[in-house]
């Protein structure tokens, strides 16, 4: 066994890992609704179903590191980069795992990064 793996060989195993548990929690718990808009909506909606598209297959996107600050224009590029993502893949489910935000109150900041896959009524989680 290596002792010493490389980066990328890391992600994908840690990738694979992650998918097991996202399987996992969506037949325990469904998963989180695509509109954020409410506390009732997410609710009445929190037993969505994952599900294979017309083609069979099921596509995962994994966004990390967004670093988005709301109100910063620095962070346009980051919104830009995820929709552009999103418009090119066209995934059945977004995994956004870390270092999403930055700055306070994380509320609004959380709300705009989500906002692309939202709005697109793409299922995701955080």
């Amino acid at each position: 066994m290596k002792k010493n793996i490389d980066r990328r060989t890391f992600i994908k195993s840690s990738s694979l890992a992650g998918l097991a548990g996202v399987v996992a929690t969506n037949a325990m718990a469904g998963v989180v609704p695509h509109d954020l808009s409410s506390s009732k909506e997410h609710n009445e909606s929190n037993n969505a179903e994952l599900l294979f598209n017309k083609e069979g297959k099921f596509k995962i996107m994994q966004i990390t590191d967004t670093h988005y600050v709301a109100g910063d224009t620095r962070s346009d590029r980051a919104l830009k980069n995820v929709s552009q993502m999103l418009d090119l893949e066209k995934p059945d489910l977004v995994i956004h795992t870390g270092d999403a935000i930055f700055g306070k109150p994380a509320e609004p900041s959380m709300r705009q990064i989500l906002e692309p896959i939202s709005s697109r009524k793409i299922k995701f989680a955080v």
